[in-house]
């Protein structure tokens, strides 16, 4: 059984090497996508369809610190950057 961190380090990979549908595997059906600045994508159908639309290239992880607790991960120091569409 992997670790929510180790689920999360396997999450942001998939999305390094544009595989949205290994991503999504770890994502429950009813998702609420948070995006800085932008309203929330609720459900995996929306989350591909949004990423399909506005991933040109996958973004880039440099993630320095992540914490876990419960069932909860998520990383709060690490830079990203991406390119969007406009």
């Amino acid at each position: 059984m992997q670790n929510n961190k180790s689920i999360l380090k396997t999450a942001n990979e998939a999305i390094a090497i544009e595989d949205i549908e290994i991503l999504l595997t770890f994502c429950d059906d009813n998702i609420h996508w948070l995006t800085v600045g932008e309203d929330a994508i609720v459900g995996k159908k929306a989350v591909r369809r949004w990423m399909k639309k506005e991933y040109v290239h996958p973004p880039r992880f440099s993630v320095t610190n992540m914490v876990a607790e419960g069932d909860l991960a998520g990383r709060y120091r690490g830079d990203r950057s991406r390119r969007l569409r406009w």
